[in-house]
């Protein structure tokens, strides 16, 4: 049987890759694709945010990861947070955090966090917008 880590990298592993190497791992909306000012709908996720992901969120099982083809289009929550980046909550079954992150061109999309969340976390994000730091986009009502 396959270790927690090879577990997830050989998830990714089957996935389609970018001619630079990346892992596609999805597409976003158009609402996110303005958001975010990209040229592209295709999300990816990089080596170096997988093993991270590895490291600080081992909570993640594959059933996490394989939420991923549908939080793209079905989510609850939509915050930008900066010029090219915003953080989105998917509250289906279980709470997901994630970030996606446009290239300065906006030729790509990067996956740069993904998470458990819980209220306290959706807190403090809704937090960050009363403050001025970051503007709600989308927010459906559960």
């Amino acid at each position: 049987m396959l270790d927690y880590a090879s577990s997830i990298k050989d998830f990714f592993s089957k996935k389609m890759k970018t001619l630079e190497g990346y892992y596609v791992i999805g597409e976003c909306d158009d609402i996110v694709k303005k958001t975010i000012a990209s040229n592209t709908f295709e999300v990816v996720i990089s080596d170096v945010t997988i093993e991270k992901n590895i490291k600080h969120h081992n909570d993640l099982s594959i059933d996490d990861y394989l939420v991923l083809d549908s939080m793209f289009h079905d989510y609850h929550f939509l915050v930008k947070d900066g010029d090219k980046t915003a953080g989105i909550i998917y509250t289906k079954d279980i709470q997901y955090y994630y970030a996606l992150k446009a290239t300065k061109s906006g030729d790509t999309i990067f996956l740069t966090s993904f998470r458990k969340t819980n209220k306290n976390d959706i807190k403090r994000i809704k937090n960050k917008v009363k403050r001025g730091l970051a503007k709600i986009v989308v927010e459906k009502q559960n």
